[in-house]
């Protein structure tokens, strides 16, 4: 049986800080996926903020991009990480702090 996504895919995507809550880190702009992987799925960077979103085995977690060598060894923590984890991190729940925008 082929199986369609009802979420189109997309190589970059917003994540957009709601009203009224901080934007701890500066995690909030725009992500665009690389070809780094860990853990078997993409990185996601926004260089101009050093912030790397990555799945931390269990679901998305936003960090610095000075910890990506131990990110690959094993790190997991972060500034702020989804309540679930779906394949990409533009399809993750990060409520109640950003949701995402995506073309």
């Amino acid at each position: 049986a082929h199986i369609v996504s009802s979420m189109p895919t997309t190589d970059e995507f917003v994540l957009v800080l709601q009203p009224c809550e901080q934007d701890y880190a500066k995690c909030a702009g725009l992500y665009k996926r690389t070809m780094a992987t860990v853990r078997g799925r993409d990185m996601w960077f926004n260089t101009p903020k050093k912030r790397v979103i990555f799945f931390n085995g269990s679901t998305w977690t936003i960090s610095t991009t000075d910890y990506l060598v131990t990110i690959c060894e094993g790190a997991t923590g972060g500034f702020y990480s989804a309540r679930d984890a779906p394949k990409e991190p533009y399809q993750a729940n990060w409520c109640p702090r950003y949701e995402t925008k995506y073309c």
